[in-house]
């Protein structure tokens, strides 16, 4: 299993929604997006982290037409919920991110000239989905590919071959998604093993991961 990291940019433009807003408060500094779905109306929720004090935050976000909503807490770093009017080119970004086979993996970085960069996880020969499911307007480019299981963060490398198979499957069919798309049984398909043996598989394997976090 891989792990890629992907940049995204407008052609003319900026991805973060909030950037003409931040742009008017040298305080707030944008950073990651650690949570985001669209909802049934069409309409977008964000949990998202940024710099600068909550106050602010919410009054700047406020006062956005597209903003339903928002909360924050915080400090000198702050969390912020928001309830938002998606821009066309967002909506169909997260549009094609469901049509995807690789797992998004949070959070995502928003860098200040206005790309994002986003790292998923799963096959590379269905990294090209990726880009082709990419509005006209924005730009992709690949920056780094690596083994998932290797480096000093990796907390797969405890797991049998057997065991990161299992996983990667699971994955990438998108039992571990918000809205799960798979079972057991079509995991035990796609590996030609029986739906038991992959449920002990992935007992063990979450297991193993939640005790690497949990010591």
């Amino acid at each position: 299993m891989k792990e890629f990291t992907v940049r995204f940019w407008l052609s003319d433009g900026d991805l973060f929604v909030f950037s003409e807003e931040f742009a008017d408060e040298p305080e707030l500094e944008r950073r990651y997006i650690h949570r985001m779905e669209v909802l049934g109306d069409g309409t977008v929720t964000e949990l998202s982290e940024c710099k600068g004090p909550p106050e602010t935050v919410e009054q700047v976000i406020g006062n956005a037409e597209q903003t339903i909503d928002v909360m924050a807490a915080g400090g000198e770093t702050t969390f912020y919920y928001v309830h938002f009017r998606p821009e066309p080119v967002v909506r169909k970004m997260m549009e094609g991110r469901r049509e995807t086979s690789l797992a998004l993996k949070m959070p995502i970085e928003l860098r200040t000239d206005g790309s994002l960069v986003a790292t998923f996880i799963g096959k590379q020969r269905n990294l090209g989905d990726t880009f082709e499911l990419l509005p006209d307007e924005v730009n992709g480019e690949l920056l780094r590919i690596r083994d998932t299981t290797t480096g000093t963060d990796g907390v797969f490398s405890a797991l049998t071959e057997r065991q990161r198979e299992v996983l990667e499957t699971a994955v990438v069919l998108g039992y571990y998604d918000t809205q799960q798309t798979t079972t057991q049984d079509a995991i035990a398909a796609e590996l030609g093993i029986s739906a038991a043996t992959v449920g002990e598989h992935l007992r063990k394997i979450e297991a193993k991961i939640l005790g690497s976090f949990t010591g």
